[in-house]
């Protein structure tokens, strides 16, 4: 009895479930009238998101202004920007040590804390070298040195 009541629901349910199909095998199904076939709306696409691409490590951060320096000729040194210093000599004057110092195209002959060519300063000497200041900037030169500034 379990069994008619269990196999009479199964047809039951398979052929109300039937019911609303009814094409012939091969054929296309259509909608019938009454169903309606819903397409989702199409969403606008989202805007692109800006990404940093960064930059181009080999071009310069700053452009030198046209006319700055004149055209350099092949194998011809660059050209200068600033003083040339030299340390001339070293040597002891009445029993002080001074040094003959050489500022572009002028020598100065100097001691030990005295200021020479506006901006530039003898610290100390030992030897044959000397502790020189430019501005704020320490540098050191021997007898023969030079040096750009």
């Amino acid at each position: 009895m379990k069994r008619a009541i269990v196999f009479g629901l199964f047809l039951l349910v398979v052929l109300a479930g039937c019911a609303g199909q009814q094409t012939p095998l091969g054929a296309p199904a259509s909608p019938s009238p009454r169903e309606v076939l819903v397409l989702p709306t199409p969403r606008p696409s989202p805007a692109p998101i800006p990404y940093y691409l960064g930059r181009d490590p080999f071009r310069p951060l700053i452009s030198a202004e046209a006319g700055t320096f004149p055209p350099a000729s092949p194998g011809a040194p660059p050209p200068e920007v600033g003083l040339r210093v030299a340390l001339l000599d070293v040597f002891e004057e009445n029993g002080v040590p001074t040094a003959s110092v050489r500022v572009g195209g002028n020598i100065y002959k100097v001691h030990p804390g005295e200021v020479f060519a506006e901006n530039f300063k003898l610290l100390d000497l030992s030897g044959e070298c000397g502790n020189f200041l430019h501005g704020d900037v320490r540098f050191r030169l021997c007898k023969g040195e030079e040096i750009l500034k």
